[in-house]
Formats: C-alpha cells, structure tokens, sequence
C-alpha cells in the first residue's frame, strides 16, 4: 500500500514537470499586465508631482508675505514703544500701504479659494496697526503741547505768587520803618505833642506780625502749587484744591481785603486776583455750599488736570495697542493653518490620481483575470497536489512565528519602558532585597545597580527617616501582597531628602510566588509649589485687609480735611474779632482816668464830660458784651468740629485694631460704623445711603470679618451706582431679623450683573472690573462662611441694579445650641 501511495506521488510530481504551453502563456500575460499597471503609476505619479510643485511654490509666495507682515508688525511695536515709555515720537509714521500676497494670476485663484478671507482680515490688521501709529504720532503732538502748556502756567503762576510776595515782604519793611520814624519823633517831642504823637501812633499802628501770617499763606501757597505738578491722581488733583487751595486763597483774600493794610490796598487786591486767575482761570467761581472752587477758563490747574487726562488717555491707547497686536496674531496664526490645510489639499489630488490608477488597474485586471484564470486553472491541480503536504507545516510554523514574535515585542517594550523613563524603578523578591533598578533610580538617588542590588528595600526607607506609622503601613502591604500608594520624602546618597511619588505594586507568577515593582517619581517640584501657593494666598488674604485699611484711611483724611477747613474758618474769625474789639477803647479810658487820678473828682465833676465818660463806658461795655457772644459762639463751633474729627479718627482706629475673635454684637452699631468710614466717598460721588432698620437682636460673630464684608458692599454699591444716569442716587441698607439670623442687605439701582455671572461672582479670581483681582467678594464670602453665615446676591440684569444679603446667626442661637462660634455654614 505504502508503495502503491509512493507511485502516485512520483506520477503526480512527473506529470507537473512535463512541458506545457500555457505556463509559457501565463507568464508572457503577466509581462503584459505588469507593463500596463507600471505606465499607470507612472502616470499617476506625474501627476501628484506636478500638483506638488505648484502648491509648493504658492505656499513659498504666502509664507514671504507673512515673513512681511510679521515685519510690519516690528516696526509697528518699534515705532509706538517710545510713546509708552514716557518719550516723544519725532518721525511721522511711513505713508505707504502693504499689500498681501504678490501672486502669478494663475496662481492667485487657486489661493485665493483657501485663503483669501484670512489674507483679506490679515490685510486689515495690518491696517488698523498703520491706523495706530498715525494715532500714536498725533497723540505724541497734543501730549508735547499740553506738557509744553502745564510748564508755562506753572511758571506764571509761580511769577504772580512771587510777586505778591516780594510786594507783602516791602510792606514789612516799609512798616517797620514807618513806626520807627514815628517812635523816633515821639521821642524828640514834649507836652501836648508828645501826647498827640502818642495818640496817632496808637491809632496807626498795625502789628507787622499780620503781615507775617500773609506771608506765611504765600510760602504755603508755593508748597501746593510743587503738590499739584507732581501730582498724578485726579482726585487728589481735586483735593489739593477744594481743601487746600481754596482755604489758603480764602485766608490770603480776608487777611488783605478784610484788615488794615500797610501798604496800597488795590495793588494787593490787583496781586491777589493775577494769583488767582493764573492758578484757578479766568472766570474761577466759588461754591460756599459744598466748599469747593470751579475752576475758569485756562489756568495751572487746569494745565494740570488736562496732562492727567491725556495720562488716562495714553493708558487708553496702550490697551488698544495690545488688543491690535493680538488680533494680528490671531490673524496670521489661522493663515499659517489655512496655509498648511492649503499645503495638504496636494493629498486630496493624489487620492483623486490613485482612484483613476486603480479604475484602469482594475479594468486590466479583469481582463487579465479571466486570462489567467484559464491557463491557472490548467496548472492549479499539479501546485495543490505538491504544496497540500506543506501547508499544514507552514500554518503551524506560522503561528508559533506570530506567538514568539509578539512575546518578544511585549517583552522589549516593556525593558524599554523600564529603562528610559524618567520615574525611578526598582524590582525586589518576596524577600523585599533589591534584584534591579533602572537608570533614572541612579540618576534620582545616586547609587548605582551595584551598590543597592542585593540590599533590602525598607533600609532604605529607615536611612530617610521615614515615621513607625508610615513604615508599618509598608510592612502590612508587602506581608499581604497588596499594591500601595503615598507620597513622602527619601534621603538620595548624599542625604538630602526630596519628594516622591511611590507606588507599590506585586507581580504574581503562577507557581505561588512574587515579586514587587517599586516606582518612584519626583514630586518636589509639586511640593514646592504648593507651599508657594500656600504663602501667596496668605499675603493675598493680607494685602486685601490692608487694601480696606488704606481706603478707610483715605475717606477720613477726607472727611478729616473737610472739618479743618470748618476749623480754619472759626480760628480766623475770632483772631479778627479779636484784633478789633473795644478793648483799646476801653484802654484809653482807663489811661485818661489814671492820668486825672489826683482830681478825678474835679475832673468828673464837669457834668458833659462826665456824661460823655459814662456813655463811652457803656458803649464800649455793649460792645464787649456782643463781641464775648459771637466769640463763644465761634468757640462752641471749634469745639463741634474737634469732637466730629475724635469720632472719625476713634472710628478708624476701632477698624484698625480690630481682632479675629468672635463676640457678641449690635449689628445696627456696625453698620452705623460702616457707613462713617466710607462716608466721604459717598458724599463726594453725590450717593445717598436710605436706612431701613428694623429691631434686630445682637449677631456672634468677628467684628472686623463683619465690618470688612459691610465696608467692601457699601463700596461696591457705591461704585456701581457711579454708572447711573439718574441724578439722585441712592443704595439702601436693610436689617431685620429672619428665624435665629440676622439679615443685612445692600441694594443699590447702579449697572446691575448678568445672570451668567451670578453664579461666579463669589469665585476666587473672578471679577468684572477693569482693575480689579477677584478677590474681595470670594474673601468675603469666605469669612461669612467661616462665621456660620452666608454672602447671597440677586440681580434682575445689567442696568437693574444688584442686592447682596449677609446671614449671621443671633447670639441667642448660639447659645441655645450650646456652643461658643458656629461650626458650620448655613445652608
């Protein structure tokens, strides 16, 4: 049989190795067919070759226009910093306008399809950056002129207040040798001379200490004239004026026009009037209402006030500076990806040649098909019969090829990994001794494979220190073969300790036992970062306390400054009083009285002048009697004004020194102080605070956490009532008791928050104003949650106003829970 099976397997291979003519066809059709399909691809190549190149150098032409505009774009940043950084333009800015993308007109359809609309904008941009120089060059110009402007009034003002200077300085003189003459006649005359001489000299003479105090009013005059050309805030520009400027003006004018001048009165007044009008304008007017100065037309003040606004102005124009500048990038950035979607539209033209190489490949093959399907059929028999033995061979030699194949891939892929990362890896046996560590536990710790392999892991864990709760913990997880994960600091070979990520994990075989694969990763980095993190958000907790601080403070120097001016006022009026009461009348009486003392009765006992003695006396009497009132009135009127400026600074000083702990508390008392701080600000912004207080029992909470949250809400309120175009503004101020809280809100009809924000408004970092950090409300919100309460808002939207509503628990609750503070926040 065994021979039988031999013999046909040696006629088989016989018959297959007999010479038969269509293997000779088969291969001549499969020349042909190799032939055409050759000629196709090269075809088709052609074509994808030729599209690249056109493409190409379309996209050279628009990445040398970019290069351009990127160029422009220099010279733009060039030609405008100066501006910013406090210098002058002197050039004019170029007068030629760029154009976008120099293409061949063949070329130039095919870029514009893709490109086109992002040229165009990019075009635009450019643009608007020319448009801005031309800005920039003729800002510089109204800028130099207006500086040019504020030097020039400094300088004549300065020249009319040294004038009236020097010409107050010659009446000192001119005075003092005036009663030296007169006390130089009185002494070389006698008798009834002398005693005239006396007389007239009394009734002439003028302390030349009040021309002193004029003086004194100039030299500080000067001083605020230096304050106001170093200023750089409008409001303190305003306050120089209206607290300072104005009572200096107004002491100056009632000490020349009021009193008894040495010298020519209308040349003082004239002097006066030219000081005025270069500092305050032509046409300046004065509101005795609200204590403050209009100022006229021209003027150092207005020279001042002026050059500030172009300050505002040129910040201004570096915003829009920076916006254009980001719009040009924006711009070219989506040109370059216009540009590289353009560069990769030459896939879809070789994706169209490859689907007409295959359309005729495909018509070749299966014309050729049906050939060689033929003359293969006739040869198909003979190839099965010789390769049926082997295919059983080559499927199972196949699939081990695969199996060995894939477990050497995994296998150098994962010595890979292991080997380049950048996490230090170590591998220890069921023992925990070290078996193999990679390069980066070399790099991170410092010993080398050599020096730890063999060595036991938790030694390592013991030289860094590592606490007996921490080591327990590993000890528990290696005994029970359970993964692990922690973060802690390890010694490296020199003993400096640095942060990692260690992750444990064991590797189980099949047999029973196990291995452990240690990762460490170096997070001191992370560590440090956070505890960075931790110190910048205390300074910033700090800074928006002392920022609070330092707005209180401003609104009672304010107030402060406006009681002076009170004070001033009454201090000068009872120096003038004063001066000239009927006292030396009165002294002339008394001098005529002692000089007839020896015959003062025959010198009385002439009835007329008798008579005539008496009705002086009670004259003068009346007079000192109405004088002593007004006086005690002015008096009475410092007194006020002394106790207003103790209350506001005692109420400062309450806010500065408050403390962290919790108390019981009146909140009407609170808010009272609230409003006192910030009192000045809502008078000089024209905002009425309505009170609607209701009988609220004590709150347990921090007084200075209270009068923080009451103080930033009432400045918020404040300014968003600034955008109000009603001429009565007003924010109302609400306190009634709800359960066992206390309400307290804030409500003010300014620009109002769109609902999108009101659900972030408390967020850290989230802010809606220009110049604002984002930190006031979330700090508020916080320290209401920290005393058990809660900070809420509600707005209808933008131009409806807002409403913030503070919850804190009563003292009362507090007690009845049983507890000194509230330990959680209300929901």
């Amino acid at each position: 049989m065994r021979k039988s099976n031999e013999s046909k397997v040696s006629a088989t291979i016989a018959k297959s190795k007999a010479p038969d003519g269509s293997v000779r066809n088969l291969a001549w059709f499969g020349i042909i067919a190799a032939g055409a399909i050759v000629g196709i691809l090269i075809w088709s190549m052609l074509q994808i070759q030729n599209d690249r190149n056109a493409r190409d150098e379309i996209a050279e032409a628009v990445a040398a226009s970019i290069a351009s505009a990127n160029d422009q774009l220099t010279r733009s940043v060039h030609y405008t910093t100066p501006l910013f950084q406090g210098d002058l333009i002197a050039e004019k800015p170029p007068t030629e306008r760029w154009e976008f993308l120099d293409l061949p007109e063949d070329m130039r359809t095919t870029a514009t399809t893709q490109m086109g609309e992002t040229a165009k904008d990019l075009a635009e941009k450019i643009a608007g950056l020319e448009d801005l120089n031309r800005r920039c060059y003729h800002f510089a110009q109204r800028l130099q002129v207006a500086e040019q402007e504020r030097l020039a009034c400094s300088k004549s003002t300065r020249s009319a207040i040294g004038a009236l200077h020097a010409s107050l300085d010659v009446a000192v003189g001119e005075e003092a040798l005036r009663q030296a003459i007169q006390l130089r006649d009185y002494r070389n005359l006698d008798g009834d001379d002398k005693e005239k001489a006396a007389v007239e000299f009394v009734k002439t003479f003028r302390p030349v200490y009040h021309l002193g105090a004029e003086t004194d009013e100039v030299v500080e005059l000067e001083s605020l004239c230096d304050r106001l050309l170093v200023t750089t805030d409008r409001d303190l520009l305003t306050d120089l004026k209206d607290n300072y400027i104005s009572g200096c003006l107004l002491r100056l004018e009632r000490e020349i026009t009021a009193g008894t001048p040495v010298g020519p009165l209308e040349e003082y007044r004239n002097l006066l009037s030219n000081v005025m009008n270069n500092l305050l304008g032509e046409g300046f007017r004065r509101h005795s209402t609200y204590q403050t100065i209009e100022p006229g037309h021209g003027g150092f003040f207005n020279a001042c006030e002026n050059w500030l606004l172009l300050q505002e102005e040129l910040n201004q124009l570096e915003q829009l500076r920076y916006a254009r500048i980001d719009e040009f990038v924006e711009a070219r950035n989506q040109l370059f990806t216009n540009l590289a979607e353009f560069s990769n539209g030459s896939g879809t033209v070789a994706s169209r040649a490859i689907r007409q190489a295959m359309y005729l490949i495909l018509v070749f093959g299966v014309i050729f098909g049906l050939v060689f399907t033929g003359l293969a059929r006739k040869i198909s028999d003979t190839i099965v019969t010789q390769f049926t033995a082997l295919e059983h061979q080559a499927v199972e030699l196949e699939a081990a090829s695969l199996e060995l194949k894939s477990s050497s891939e995994h296998l150098s892929l994962l010595s890979l990994v292991a080997k380049h990362t950048d996490n230090a890896v170590a591998i220890t046996n069921a023992e925990g001794i070290i078996e193999w560590v990679n390069e980066a536990f070399e790099r991170m710790t410092g010993y080398t494979h050599e020096e730890v392999a063999g060595s036991h892991w938790f030694d390592r864990l013991e030289r860094s220190g590592v606490d007996a709760e921490m080591a327990e913990e590993f000890h528990e997880a290696f005994a029970s073969q359970r993964g692990i994960d922690c973060e802690l600091s390890v010694a490296n070979r020199e003993g400096d300790l640095y942060w990692v990520a260690l992750e444990m994990r064991p590797i189980l075989h099949e047999t029973g036992g196990a291995r452990y694969i240690w990762i460490e990763r170096d997070i001191s980095g992370k560590i440090a970062a956070q505890r960075v993190a931790e110190t910048l958000n205390s300074e910033l907790r700090m800074a928006e306390r002392y920022a609070g601080m330092a707005e209180v403070a401003t609104g009672v120097l304010h107030n402060v400054g406006n009681v002076l001016n009170s004070v001033n006022v009454s201090a000068n009026v009872l120096r003038d009083s004063i001066g000239s009461s009927e006292l030396a009348s009165l002294q002339k009486i008394a001098a005529l009285l002692s000089e007839h003392q020896s015959d003062l009765s025959e010198f009385l006992s002439d009835t007329g002048r008798r008579d005539a003695v008496v009705q002086f006396v009670g004259r003068v009497s009346t007079q000192l009697a109405t004088d002593q009132d007004e006086q005690l009135k002015e008096v009475d009127q410092l007194f006020e004004s002394i106790e207003h400026i103790k209350a506001i600074v005692a109420s400062q000083q309450s806010f500065a020194r408050l403390g962290g702990g919790t108390e019981s508390l009146n909140p009407t008392d609170l808010i009272e102080n609230a409003i006192l701080l910030h009192s000045a600000s809502l008078t000089r912004h024209g905002v009425e605070v309505v009170k609607k207080f209701s009988a609220a029992p004590c709150i347990f909470a921090s007084k200075h956490d209270v009068l923080q949250i009451l103080v930033n809400l009432i400045k918020n309120a404040q300014q968003a009532s600034n955008g109000d175009d009603h001429e009565a503004k007003s924010i109302e101020i609400d306190i009634h008791q709800e359960g066992p809280n206390v309400k307290i809100s804030v409500k003010d009809y300014g620009c109002g928050i769109e609902e999108s924000n009101l659900m972030k408004i408390f967020q850290h970092g989230f802010t809606t104003k220009d110049e604002g950090h984002g930190f006031g409300l979330h700090s508020c919100a916080l320290a209401a949650s920290n005393m058990g309460g809660k900070l809420e808002v509600e707005s209808e939207g933008l131009g409806k106003g807002a409403k913030f509503t503070l919850t804190l628990p009563t003292t009362e609750s507090i007690e009845n829970a049983g507890r000194e503070a509230p330990q959680e926040a209300l929901v």
